[in-house]
């Protein structure tokens, strides 16, 4: 089995929540990108609240890690009715595959819900490597 990760980077999947269930959850990918316990990176999900003609948001990430608490501001790019800011606070498990908490954005009115990422390449890591076990060349007993 491989080490456990050390870092953030990597590639992450995840959803958050609107309050009130207000609307539907919300899919994202991010990849990110950890050194010396801050990190960057981008992440896409689909539009649900910006300009209809808009199939998909991108954002940039920017945040760091204490311990096991992350925290992170996602910047949306400038599009019609996206571009503001979100603030995402949240507790990552010990082997750096989880990332749950609450996502928050402060405005005339304010806006929070949970939100959990779960790391995408870990699992296909750990994929790889039970694979490699299941393909290890068999050993064949010569002929008599």
């Amino acid at each position: 089995m491989a080490d456990r990760p050390k870092s953030l980077t990597g590639h992450w999947t995840g959803v958050y929540d609107y309050p009130n269930a207000f609307a539907e959850p919300v899919p994202f990918n991010a990849q990110i990108d950890e050194s010396a316990a801050t990190f960057v990176g981008e992440s896409e999900e689909p539009n649900t609240f910006a300009d209809p003609m808009v199939d998909t948001l991108l954002a940039t990430l920017a945040g760091h890690r204490e311990g096991d608490a992350v925290s992170f501001v996602k910047t949306y790019a400038p599009v019609s009715g996206a571009g503001h800011k979100v603030r995402y606070e949240g507790v990552a498990n010990a082997d750096l595959t989880k990332i749950e908490g609450r996502w928050r954005v402060d405005g005339a009115i304010t806006w929070s819900g949970p939100f959990v990422m779960n790391r995408a390449d870990a699992t296909a890591t750990e994929a790889m490597e039970a694979r490699e076990e299941v393909e290890a060349p068999l050993e064949v007993a010569p002929d008599r």
